[in-house]
Order: structure tokens, then C-alpha cells, then sequence
């Protein structure tokens, strides 16, 4: 693991865009997804070098803002990062074939069974050179930043789509996606003082979160230096049917007439709307809910408290096998709602469009790590326990892109909280309410790259 104070990791710490190790913090984003004109390769260049010495935000200054903040609560300025893809390597002139295949392929080529892009928001239809990160604490600020960004870019590039994300949170500040449930609990730390914050509060005993840095560093292949690393990303804009989920969710704890209806929810997600998981309690309200993490599935046949196809049991079964999968997710929310997430709702005050999460993952290996986990959340495979028709999809993440099968989940739910015998076993159907709307493969280069990018 990383010590922060370490000076023999200064180096690494400078040359690393930041947000990959850890969560730049911020509570807005602006995304912005770029192509560049044709034959401006050279302005392009120079303007990529002269936006990553004066503004790209580094792990070392990430690492030094949290510190103050921790210290003098003095915020930190405005978040900067830029990623590229595939065809923007192409486009400056670069051998793609120095990346994983996975990545030369992009999202659009992927063989994890999504939808066909044909249908996707027009912005990601198109070839997407570069997106460039923006986030800030202010949306002022933010809102300035974007713009001047803009002004920039325009003279030699195609704005696609521009994605904003807002933080949602609870009254105890935890995160929260549009479905109301808390978010972002199980990270990978990578720094030794993360570890020990979160070894205090709950222990490692069930689960450790320890990660090496191979788990998302790679070494720049157009970098001299020994010390540059950057990391693979994806995004993946999902849109979230706020209304159908919750009224689906409501309607399955009634068909199968639980005693807690809250726990027909809990049964798809794997947690309760607090974070409480659904393998320790069958109740929410556990004490320091919205950050507990140290819990496994002790047996792998067992779905008498998790079913096999609950989304964070899905996409993390929590074996040692499995943590060479894990990636660093950065997400968050997008759209605004009228009535706000935390307050209790009717349906008809529930979004039907417009709201959901714009996904974001580093990792070392596109292939390895996400498109690994995509698949799981994709595949339809019945595990011991469920009856053999059943279609085992990821109620919340899972995307069907075939049409021969239905657009659902239908795994098993125990009725009676820790009874798994077959007349506690119930077919639990839920339509999907999230729906793919876009995304793309990127490579987040190292700064020594983007410096050096105008005299290559």
C-alpha cells in the first residue's frame, strides 16, 4: 500500500493525473466529450500541452488539497483531467496497438451483450476523439470553468455532449443514485492511512479493501519516464426509470408477501436504502450503515439472505479471487428533480427520464475488470439454487441486448429471511429500469505525456 507522506513516491504522485487512486471529492462535474477537426493535429497538440501544465489537477496536488482540507477545511480549486480514446490516439498520430485490445476496440465493439448502439443519445454515436473532467464544489464555478473550457476547445474540435453530475446525499451526507440507496460503499484504498481509517470503524476480518496499485496503474506507453503511469477508464451514461423501479419494487414485496417490504428492495440492490447489507440484517438502521463493508458470503450455495442475483453480490461474489477484478468507481449522479431523492415520494412525483448515474471506472485492464464484471451483470447464467429457467440478470446494472429473452430478471428471493429451503425460494420477476444511453473506453495519460505532447 501507498503512504502519502513517503518521498519515494513523489515522483509517481506528480506524474499521475489525479482522481484515479482516490475520488477527486467534488459534488459537480462537467464532462465534456470532444472531437478534433481534421488537420489541426498540431494546434490540438500544443493545446493538450499547455492545458495539462497549466491546469490538469495531479495525484500530488489532489493529495496536498485533501490535506488542507482535513486540516483548515480550505477547499481545493477546481478539479482538471483529460482521458483519451482509442481513435484520439489515432488522431494524434499514436500506435494503438501499445493498449489492451479491449480498449482499441472501444464500447461500441464490446462483446459483453449490451444494447446495439444504434440506439444510444446521438452524442456517443459519433466518434469521440478525448472527454475532458471538470469538477467543482460550486456549480458557479464549475459553470465558468466549463464555459472557458469551451471557448478553448471550439476553435479546433466538435463539442458532442457535455454531461453534467450532481452529488445526491442523505442527512448523514452519504451518497445516494436516484433509487434512493446509498452508493460508492465498496472502494479499493490504496493508501495505508485509508486502510486504517476503515479497519477502526468495522475491521477487515470478512472483507479487505487493500489494494496494490497494479489493480489501476499502467505504465504509459508513450511516457519516457520511469515514474509515468496512467490508468484505463470507462464511462457509461445510464438512465434511470425512477417511477417503474420503485413501483416494480413495492409490487414484488407484495407478490411474494414479505414481512418487511423494504427487503424486496434490499434483495435486488444487496443493501438496504442505508447501506445496511441485506447478508448481515434483514432489516436496515445497523450502525454506520453508509460506509459498512466488512461482510462476505460466507457460502457460496447459500441465497437464504443475498439472492445470487442481488447487483452487489452480482457484480462482487467477495472472493479473494474475485478482488483482481474490483475497479476504482468514480461515478455520479445526473439530473436535477423536482421533488428531491431523500424526501418521500408518491410514483407520480418519480422521474420517468432524464435522472440516473454517469458511470466511471479506472482500472489496469478494461478487459480483466470492467467488461469481466459487465458480463457477470449481462449473463443470464442460473446458479445452484435457482430454478432452471431462470434469467439471472443484474436488476440494476444488467443490460439485454439480445431479444431472446426478456428485458428482466427473474432469480430467486428467499421469503423467510434466512431460509433457503424450496418453499421459501420464490421467483422474484423485475423488469429493468436502467437503460444504456452511451459511453466509451478511454486511457487517462500520464501528465510527463501530456506535457511532452506538443514536441512528439
Amino acid at each position: 500500500m501507498l503512504n502519502k507522506n513517503d518521498l519515494a513516491n513523489n515522483a509517481l504522485f506528480s506524474g499521475l493525473q489525479g482522481n484515479i487512486l482516490n475520488g477527486h471529492g467534488r459534488d459537480f462535474t462537467a464532462n465534456i466529450f470532444v472531437r478534433f477537426d481534421k488537420n489541426r493535429v498540431n494546434r490540438v497538440k500544443e493545446w493538450i500541452s499547455d492545458f495539462s501544465k497549466e491546469k490538469i489537477t495531479s495525484c500530488k496536488k489532489q493529495l496536498s488539497e485533501s490535506e488542507l482540507y482535513k486540516r483548515n477545511k480550505v477547499s481545493g480549486g477546481v478539479f482538471f483531467g483529460i482521458l483519451l480514446s482509442a481513435d484520439g490516439y489515432e488522431y494524434l498520430g499514436m500506435d494503438v496497438l501499445k493498449f489492451e485490445s479491449a480498449f482499441q476496440k472501444g464500447m461500441k465493439q464490446a462483446s459483453i451483450n449490451d444494447p446495439d448502439s444504434k440506439n444510444w443519445e446521438e452524442g456517443f454515436k459519433k466518434q469521440i476523439h478525448a472527454m475532458i473532467l471538470i469538477g467543482d464544489d460550486d456549480p458557479k464555478k464549475l459553470g465558468n470553468a466549463c464555459f472557458e473550457i469551451c471557448e478553448e476547445i471550439d476553435k479546433f474540435s466538435s463539442i458532442l455532449t457535455i454531461e453534467h453530475g450532481n452529488a445526491i446525499r442523505n442527512a448523514h451526507g452519504d451518497g445516494l443514485e436516484h433509487f434512493g440507496y446509498v452508493d460508492g460503499i465498496s472502494q479499493p484504498l490504496f493508501f495505508d492511512d485509508e486502510l486504517k481509517n476503515y479497519e477502526e470503524k468495522h475491521g477487515k476480518d470478512k472483507f479487505d479493501p487493500s489494494a496494490d496499485t497494479e489493480l489501476v496503474l499502467v505504465k504509459d506507453p508513450f511516457a519516457n519516464s520511469l515514474e509515468a503511469y496512467g490508468s484505463y477508464f470507462v464511462f457509461r451514461k445510464l438512465e434511470q426509470n425512477v417511477r417503474q423501479f420503485k413501483k416494480a419494487e413495492n409490487r414484488l414485496g407484495k407478490q411474494l408477501k414479505l414481512d418487511n417490504l423494504e427487503r424486496a428492495g434490499a434483495s435486488l440492490v444487496g443493501r438496504f436504502e442505508d447501506g445496511t447489507p441485506v447478508q448481515v440484517n434483514k432489516d436496515d438502521g445497523i450502525i454506520g450503515s453508509g460506509i459498512f463493508n466488512n461482510f462476505n458470503y460466507t457460502d457460496p450455495t447459500d441465497n437464504s439472505k443475498c439472492p445470487y442475483h442481488a447487483h452487489i453480490r452480482k457484480t462482487n461474489p467477495r472472493t479473494p479471487e474475485h478482488k483482481k477484478h474490483i475497479m476504482a468507481r468514480r461515478g455520479i449522479p445526473y439530473g436535477l428533480r423536482n421533488v428531491p431523492t431523500s424526501i418521500e415520494q408518491n410514483y407520480a412525483q418519480m422521474p420517468e427520464n432524464g435522472v440516473g448515474l454517469l458511470f466511471m471506472s479506472f482500472q489496469s485492464s478494461i478487459t480483466n475488470q470492467f467488461e469481466h464484471i459487465q458480463r457477470l451483470a449481462n449473463d443470464s447464467t442460473t446458479y445452484p439454487g435457482d430454478s432452471s429457467n431462470s434469467n439471472n440478470l443484474d436488476p440494476i446494472i444488467g443490460q439485454d441486448g439480445t431479444s431472446k429473452r426478456p428485458n428482466k430478471s427473474i432469480g430467486m428471493l428467499p421469503v423467510h429471511y434466512e431460509d433457503s429451503t424450496a418453499s421459501s425460494l420464490k421467483e422474484s420477476p423485475f423488469n429493468l429500469a436502467v437503460t444504456l444511453k452511451g459511453g466509451e473506453y478511454f486511457f487517462a495519460p500520464s501528465i510527463p505525456f501530456l506535457n511532452n505532447l506538443k514536441e512528439l
